[in-house]
């Protein structure tokens, strides 16, 4: 949460473009660079050029959870997975750098890495409630990123990644992939509960609203 002269525009080009018709001279806008050109703007710098004065001190994190020392703040149980530490880091250093007021507090799920858990029964659960987690990812880029997150930090549970063909090279011959041609595929292979971790590409959340993981009861008879 920032204050109101720091805007993040994202959605389509022409979403963004009407956001950015209602902005305040002088605003600080966070945008991806490969949906809005830079050339929009009077003055550009990419976030991840930012160095780094005060290094985030990683406290204690799960896959999905970190606990953290920034600017002699203590953040806990923050719901962004150490992968992204890094990230967080630059923003945050972005925003000290510039004055930007922010606070640390409910951050708003990432639609990257996203861990929704899951019952027996496929039915989506309160966070950290069971033993199965579905992790969705749009961005292929970061795919690569968190398989290996994965790998190396789920030796003890049973995973995989789940990609469609557009992926087949940049995975091939690698460990715990598993192909899917369309969504039965998918259903059938969560629907199993063998895995611990369900590393998922080219879906999201809303993959779980699918209208083969309605429970059908069955109703007994007295005759």
């Amino acid at each position: 949460m920032t204050e109101d002269r720091c805007k993040v525009i994202d959605g389509t080009l022409q979403e963004s473009i009407h956001k950015l018709y209602s902005l305040q001279d002088e605003s600080v806008v966070l945008f991806n660079d490969t949906v809005l050109g830079k050339e929009l703007f009077t003055n550009y710098s990419n976030i991840l050029d930012v160095k780094i004065n005060k290094p985030i001190k990683k406290i204690e994190s799960t896959l999905f959870e970190s606990s953290f020392i920034f600017n002699d703040h203590f953040y806990e149980r923050v719901q962004v997975s150490p992968l992204f530490l890094p990230y967080l880091e630059k923003l945050l250093t972005f925003y000290e750098k510039n004055k930007i007021n922010y606070r640390v507090k409910n951050f708003i799920p990432l639609s990257n890495f996203n861990p929704v858990y899951i019952n027996s029964n496929s039915q989506v659960s309160d966070f950290g409630s069971t033993p199965f987690v579905t992790i969705f990812e749009s961005n292929s880029l970061l795919l690569k990123k968190e398989y290996n997150f994965l790998h190396k930090e789920c030796s003890w549970a049973n995973w995989i990644c789940c990609i469609d063909n557009t992926l087949l090279k940049e995975f091939n011959n690698l460990d715990n992939i598993f192909i899917y041609h369309d969504n039965h595929d998918l259903v059938e292979l969560v629907k199993q509960n063998q895995y611990n971790f369900i590393l998922i590409y080219n879906r999201d959340s809303n993959f779980l609203q699918n209208s083969a993981f309605d429970i059908k009861m069955e109703q007994g008879s007295l005759f």
